[in-house]
C-alpha cells in the first residue's frame, strides 16, 4: 500500500478510511540505511543468528528501535520486500523462528500494509500460505482475527483467504479461525451468486474437492447457485467422489443438476482440463445417466427430456463417444413423440 493514499477518500468504506489514516503514522524505513538493511536480510533469509546480531547492533547505535517500521527494497541484495513491516516478511517466508523473536520484541502483530494499494496484516500472510504453525502464533499473541484485508479492488476476513488453499492445510487453517470465532455464514460472506467462502473452495479445486466437501459438512449456507457450482466442478475435476457426496450426502437429486455436469463435462472437454482415466469419465457419465433415469418418475424416459437431444448434439460435435453411445441406448435422438418437461424445478 502506499502510505500516501488519502485515508479520507469518501468513496472508501468507513473502516477502510480508520486503517488507512493509522498506517499513514508508520514510520518509513530509510532503504539507504546499512544497519537496517542488515536486519531487513537477516529477517528475509529467515537467519535468527544473523538477526539477533542485527538487532543488537543497531539497537546499540541507534538506542530504542521500531521494529514496525515499513520497508521498501524492491531490489537490494536479490530481495523483493515490497511494503512490508519485518514480521509480515518473516510470516510471508514461514520463518517461524524469525517470526517468534520479532513477536517477543513487541512487533505490531496489525500492521496493515502492502504493495501498491493492498492492506493485509501478519495473519493474512500466515493464513494465505496455511501455515498452521504461523497462524496459531499470531492468534495466541493477540492478532485480530476479525481484521480485514484490502487488495484495491475487494476485501475479506482471513477466512476468505483460508478458502483460497486447498488440501488439509487449507481445512486445517479453516479449522482454527473458525474456532477463534469467525463465522463460515457472516453475511459479508454473501455475494451475488451465494456463500463467496464456497465459490472460493470449489474454484480452488484440489483433489476430491476436500475443502468443498468440508464447508459443507460444516454447515456452509448454500445456494442454487453453489450447488450447480459445484456440480460443474466436480464435472471438471472428474471426481466421482465428490459427485456422489453431492447426491448422496447433500441430497441433491435434480434433473437439471445432473443435465447441467453432463453438459459441463462436454464443454470442458474441447479445453484443457486436468486429465482423467477413461474409465473415471465413463464412471461419472454412467452414475449421472442412471441418477436422471432414476429421478425422471414413472411413465417417462429420457428421450423425453427437453434438453437431451442438446447433450447428445454436444456429446458427438466434441468427440465425447462414450456418452453419445449411452444415450443412444436410451433411444435419445429417435424422433417420436413431443418432449416432456422434467418433475423437477430449480
Amino acid at each position: 500500500m502506499s502510505l500516501e493514499n488519502d485515508p479520507d477518500d469518501p468513496s472508501l468504506p468507513l473502516w477502510l478510511r480508520e486503517m488507512r489514516r493509522r498506517e499513514r503514522h508508520r514510520p518509513i524505513a530509510d532503504p539507504y540505511d546499512a544497519l537496517l538493511l542488515e536486519v531487513v536480510f537477516a529477517t528475509h533469509r529467515g537467519n535468527l543468528d544473523r538477526l539477533k546480531v542485527a538487532l543488537e547492533a543497531l539497537t546499540r547505535s541507534r538506542g530504542q528501535v521500531d521494529i514496525s517500521m515499513y520497508h521498501d527494497y524492491p531490489d537490494a541484495e536479490g530481495m523483493a520486500i515490497m511494503g512490508e513491516t519485518l514480521l509480515q516478511t518473516a510470516v510471508k517466508r514461514d520463518h517461524l523462528d524469525v517470526a517468534t523473536l520479532l513477536i517477543a520484541l513487541g512487533a505490531d502483530l496489525e500492521a496493515s500494509v502492502g504493495y501498491n494499494d493492498e492492506m493485509y496484516t501478519s495473519l493474512h500472510g500466515a493464513v494465505s500460505h496455511n501455515n498452521v504453525v504461523l497462524v496459531r502464533l499470531l492468534l495466541d499473541s493477540g492478532a485480530d482475527v476479525h481484521a480485514r484485508w484490502y487488495n484495491g479492488s475487494d476485501d475479506g476476513t482471513a477466512i476468505f483467504l483460508a478458502t483460497c488453499g486447498r488440501g488439509k492445510a487449507a481445512i486445517d487453517t479453516l479449522e482454527i479461525l473458525l474456532d477463534h470465532g469467525l463465522d463460515i455464514n457472516d453475511p459479508y460472506h454473501q455475494g451475488r451468486f451465494g456463500n463467496r467462502l464456497m465459490k472460493n473452495a470449489v474454484y480452488a479445486g484440489g483433489s476430491g474437492l476436500e475443502l468443498a466437501i468440508h464447508l459443507i459438512r460444516r454447515g456452509v449456507a448454500l445456494s442454487q447457485h453453489h450447488y450447480a457450482c459445484f456440480c460443474e466442478v466436480v464435472s471438471d475435476r472428474r471426481s466421482p467422489e465428490g459427485l456422489r457426496f453431492l447426491v448422496d450426502e447433500v441430497g441433491r437429486r435434480e434433473v437439471e443438476d445432473y443435465l447441467m455436469a453432463l453438459l459441463w463435462l462436454v464443454r470442458e472437454e474441447c479445453y484443457p482440463c486436468p486429465a482423467a482415466p477413461c474409465e473415471m469419465r465413463l464412471e461419472i457419465i454412467e452414475f449421472l445417466i442412471s441418477r436422471l433415469i432414476c429421478d425422471l418418475g414413472p411413465g417417462k424416459a429420457l428421450k423425453d427430456l427437453p434438453e437431451i437431444d442438446t447433450l447428445l448434439r454436444k456429446a458427438s460435435s466434441h468427440g465425447y463417444t462414450a456418452l453419445a453411445q449411452l444415450l443412444r441406448e436410451h433411444e435419445v435422438g429417435v424422433t417420436g413423440s413431443p418432449p416432456i418437461a422434467s418433475n423437477h424445478s430449480n
